[in-house]
């Protein structure tokens, strides 16, 4: 049996680790919206979903949270012409 010299054994644990950070990078990311602000059930990434509901105060101050489109339908006033222009 032949010994390996500090050499190989350094590359031979180089490999290893580059591999294993390949695998890491290769796998599929999946991104998760959280809970919708309005209906507290997960938001699947859709044609329209999520949606980010913004607010600003009248101090700069911002806030984001992210909703369904349809929640976000459901509970804007559509009589006063506010309903949603693209969805």
């Amino acid at each position: 049996m032949r010994r390996r010299c500090h050499s190989q054994k350094k590359q031979l644990a180089n490999s290893k680790q580059h591999s294993a950070k390949e695998t890491e990078m290769n796998r599929e990311t999946k991104i998760k919206w959280g809970p919708c602000c309005f209906c507290g059930k997960q938001i699947e990434d859709g044609e329209h979903d999520p949606c980010r509901v913004t607010v600003e105060t009248s101090n700069s101050k911002w806030q984001v949270w992210f909703c369904h489109a349809h929640c976000f339908k459901l509970l804007i006033k559509d009589d006063l012409g506010l309903e949603p222009a693209h969805f």
